[in-house]
């Protein structure tokens, strides 16, 4: 990583010595053109050095036949995977020249350390580890990484995509026993502005700055929610950002509780009560769990902003309904069906509130 050039595959002129995070194809340093230095800016000099290596083809076969099983990934995930299973898994140093990380606790290998994405993934398991130890239950790890009813999702990049169906699965079959991942939800890329987002560089929008910025937490959620790279990748856009905050959380999900709520402590003295439902009032319950369906199984899909688009639904049926039932003016003239309504729009208000709590 500390060497950068021109990936071979796809010309992209930032490409890591491990990995092009463009097109994600996994690399050595000697394959960078124009290789250099991310430090200095020298061309590095190639030497010979003794490294481990992760024999990957001796899971090539239960890897294919795992992966080809799991029907419910996405498509960019499976054909990632087994684009690099077709090419045939080739050995993978898990090994550096490099003091900072975590060192090979072999003989004849001391000054050297894993490769980061060899270790890191065994960090999920010790981490659980660590958590019972402290929970005052050690051996509650096992439920998670033992029992076979468990459920485990990795949300990773697309660049993290081959350690998350290739190389860990693989380090765990190989070992034996422990769960294998249920989904990787392997997202594309989000850019800035008509580029890559680079730290680097300093181009793009960081967490410091989010907090620098004074807008609410949920205002940024929202937007990235929509943003989130399922299938494709997406791009932050200032203006983009202000409009759908605008015109989607605030004028028509904030719009339809504000109205409501308010509504109800004015005229009502912050007080609903259950009522019967009218004709429309039913037909509106179900129109509205229907979308509320809809949310719940994109959720258990992986599919975030699916779930955001039914929630928004849920919302615009709601300021549709407030409108066409006018109960500025039930208020006056009828008393009681301004109560199913307001009833009915209270339990949208409570619907939305659920819906969102994971946003």
């Amino acid at each position: 990583r500390y060497i950068q050039g021109t990936c071979p595959v796809c010309g992209y002129e930032f490409a890591r010595g491990d990995q092009c995070e463009n097109c994600a194809t996994l690399l050595e340093p000697s394959q960078l053109i124009n290789p250099k230095c991310k430090i200095d800016g020298s061309t590095p000099i190639f030497r010979d050095s003794e490294n481990l290596f992760l024999e990957l083809g001796k899971v090539e076969g239960a890897l294919q036949t795992w992966i080809k099983s799991k029907e419910a990934w996405r498509r960019q995930v499976t054909s990632l995977a087994l684009s690099w299973i077709d090419e045939g898994l080739r050995k993978r140093s898990i090994t550096r020249d490099l003091k900072w990380g975590v060192p090979v606790p072999l003989k004849g290998y001391e000054n050297k350390i894993f490769y980061v994405w060899f270790d890191a993934p065994i960090g999920y398991i010790s981490s659980t580890k660590e958590w019972a130890q402290r929970s005052g239950d050690p051996e509650a790890w096992r439920t998670y990484w033992l029992d076979p009813s468990t459920t485990i999702y990795n949300f990773l990049g697309k660049d993290n995509i081959p350690f998350h169906t290739i190389f860990w699965p693989g380090m765990l079959m190989a070992h034996g026993d422990f769960n294998l991942p249920t989904d990787v939800v392997g997202l594309q890329y989000c850019n800035y502005e008509g580029d890559k987002i680079s730290k680097s560089r300093n181009w793009g929008i960081f967490c410091e700055k989010v907090v620098e910025s004074g807008l609410a937490p949920d205002i940024w959620r929202y937007y990235l929610t929509y943003l989130i790279p399922e299938t494709k990748d997406t791009e932050f856009k200032w203006d983009e950002f202000e409009n759908r905050v605008n015109n989607e959380l605030v004028a028509n999900i904030g719009n339809f509780v504000h109205r409501t709520l308010t509504f109800t402590s004015n005229f009502l003295s912050g007080i609903v009560e259950p009522v019967a439902l009218g004709e429309e009032d039913v037909a509106l319950k179900a129109k509205v769990l229907a979308e509320v369906d809809e949310a719940d199984r994109a959720l258990r899909e992986v599919r975030i902003r699916d779930a955001m688009k039914n929630i928004l639904q849920v919302a615009t049926i709601g300021n549709e309904y407030f409108q066409r039932s006018q109960p500025w003016v039930l208020i006056k003239q009828d008393p009681a069906r301004c109560r199913q309504v307001i009833y009915s729009c209270v339990s949208i208000c409570r619907i939305l509130a659920v819906l969102l709590d994971p946003y």
